[in-house]
């Protein structure tokens, strides 16, 4: 899980809770000045709205809370980090198998641009590192596209890209990593 996500994810889940503790607290507050008689709730037959109140507002905080706890969860799954390599790091077999519609490429791109040094590579070096590049129409001018897969955002809808570019002499003058 990225550092966004996770700050997101523990942002979402304090939220929540601060709501459904105010929300409590408040409800406690109105009981014990007696402004909210809870006494019976709905199981009264002389329930009055103040007592249909209390339940609703449990609910609203009971729901709240799930929603902070399953916006957690999701999170983690969604964009939990899957290990790559035996490491974690780029494994040129599992890059080349990657399955384009998973981050497996994107978790790998970090480690990949550490370890080798592609400005200065010739282009038959980086298609014996990475395979061939992306058949794409988008980009025109940059020589090498390869997809990393879907971005990390919740609802992934772009791609990202690593995108190389080459002198004259088919050596890698710049790569950068950007979404479409």
């Amino acid at each position: 899980m990225e550092l966004g996500d996770l700050l997101l994810s523990v942002g979402l889940l304090v939220l929540c809770l601060l709501v459904g503790g105010f929300l409590a607290t408040r409800i406690h507050l109105l009981v014990a000045k007696g402004e909210l008689d809870v006494r019976g709730a709905v199981y009264s037959r002389s329930a009055t709205p103040a007592r249909y109140w209390i339940v609703f507002v449990n609910a609203v905080v009971g729901a709240i809370m799930a929603f902070g706890i399953a916006a957690v969860v999701f999170t983690s799954l969604v964009t939990g980090g899957s290990q790559i390599g035996p490491d974690g790091g780029f494994d040129r077999d599992r890059w080349l198998k990657a399955d384009l519609g998973t981050r497996e490429r994107a978790d790998m791109v970090e480690d990949l641009l550490k370890t080798h040094s592609l400005r200065g590579m010739h282009r038959a070096e980086i298609v014996a590192l990475l395979g061939p590049p992306t058949l794409t129409d988008k980009w025109e001018g940059t020589e090498m596209r390869y997809v990393l897969g879907p971005d990390g955002s919740y609802t992934p809808i772009d791609n990202e890209w690593l995108l190389i570019e080459l002198d004259r002499q088919d050596r890698v003058a710049r790569y950068e990593v950007v979404p479409d």
